[in-house]
Formats: C-alpha cells, structure tokens, sequence
C-alpha cells in the first residue's frame, strides 16, 4: 500500500511535521496485511521532527523520497498506478 508520508507526517494539528504519524500509519498497515510503501517530498527531511530517525528510516530504505524538482503529489500517483498500488 502506498502512503504518502508528507501528508501523513502533517496530519497533526498545529501543523508541525511528526515522525510519529508515519510510524503509526506504518505499523496500521502493516498490522492489516499491507506492505506499507512510504514516499515522501523531499523537504520532509528538513520538517521532521525527528530529524536523525527519519533519516535512519530513508537509509533503511523504509521511506523513499520523491525525486529533488518533482511535484511529489504527481510522482506518487504516477508511481502507485505503475505499480498497481492501492
């Protein structure tokens, strides 16, 4: 299943990026069967709160970025339909 982690990581009110939304909606998924495909924009990495463990999650390869000068919007649709995730 792909998620897009820029999204997710602002899903708080008050608007500041959390590595903890990610890691919540990861584990969801994973818990309901999915293998949960992470991309994110890549000025996520300068918004996180947790700047070290996200990093460590993109070395990982747990997270991917979105290429440097797309719209990560366009880049995920274009990537799930290629893949055919949900």
């Amino acid at each position: 299943m792909l998620v897009d982690g820029s999204n997710v990581a602002h899903a708080t009110e008050g608007g500041e990026a959390r590595l903890d939304n990610i890691q919540l909606v990861m584990h969801k998924v994973a818990s309901d069967g999915y293998r949960p495909l992470i991309v994110a924009d890549p000025a996520l990495r300068h918004q996180i709160d947790d700047k070290a463990a996200y990093e460590r999650l993109i070395d990982d390869g747990v997270v991917h970025q979105a290429p440097a000068g797309t719209d990560a919007d366009y880049f995920i649709l274009s990537f799930a339909g290629e893949m055919g995730a949900r």
